[in-house]
């Protein structure tokens, strides 16, 4: 509990307001937002957001804790807590598998989305996608299972998102790099209160790129028209 009054007093010193909408392999874009403000400060290795909802004020922090005695960054664990500012009562903890803090995302209805990630150091890492609420009650949720070439995108109403996971081609020539486009398996994934349903589309015609706006949304859904008619594009803002 002293570790964590430290570190919440250590947070107030550099906040820095977070852009939500990050870009890169295994990234996301954001539905709508909600009225709820969410900052973000890097203390070491650790990360820590603080976000308002309403009056109330709560930290959640990704401490990075050693497995064993080991110089090696890629042997560690994350602690995930969440803190209530205004008691410095912690309302949930848990140490996970992952060596790596990814995208954090806010949706609506206070709904937040951060990817841990398990890497060894090169392009290649696996990981979660983990849906967090706060209010009314504590939620840590794993959504989906994700990799270097996922790419997804949430509704505006943050209760479903598509997943598009990029498949290698191991027959082409040259093989494909990292930073190519992909064919994509096509994914819903309607997030329930307590569980996830998950609808499969199917593969891709053509191969596609999302990592840092080569390719938009409204060219995937003009070269796969067939997929596309699966998806209601209204509930979502592309």
């Amino acid at each position: 509990m002293k570790t964590l009054k430290n570190l919440l007093i250590c947070s107030l010193v550099i906040i820095l307001f977070i852009n939500c909408g990050h870009k890169g392999k295994a990234t996301n874009k954001s539905g709508l937002l909600t009225k709820s403000k969410t900052y973000k400060s890097d203390i070491g290795d650790d990360t820590i957001y603080k976000i308002e909802i309403g009056d109330k004020t709560y930290q959640l922090i990704f401490k990075h804790t050693e497995l064993h005695e080991s110089e090696d960054d890629m042997d560690s664990t994350i602690s995930v807590s969440i803190v209530d500012n205004s008691t410095h009562d912690t309302l949930y903890n848990k140490i996970v598998n992952y060596n790596e803090v990814g995208d954090f995302t806010k949706t609506a209805n206070n709904n937040y989305f951060i990817s841990l990630i398990s890497s060894g150091g090169g392009s290649g890492y696996s990981g979660t996608l983990f849906k967090i609420k706060i209010t009314p009650k504590v939620v840590f949720q794993p959504i989906l299972e994700l990799g270097e070439l996922s790419y997804w995108i949430f509704n505006k109403y943050g209760n479903e998102l598509i997943l598009f996971d990029g498949k290698w081609d191991f027959n082409s020539k040259p093989p494909e790099s990292h930073f190519e486009a992909h064919r994509q398996n096509i994914s819903i994934y309607k997030i329930l209160e307590n569980n996830v349903t998950v609808k499969k589309l199917g593969m891709t015609r053509r191969k596609h790129d999302f990592i840092d706006d080569v390719e938009t949304i409204n060219d995937f859904k003009r070269k796969e028209p067939v997929i596309s008619k699966e998806i209601k594009w209204e509930d979502y803002n592309e």
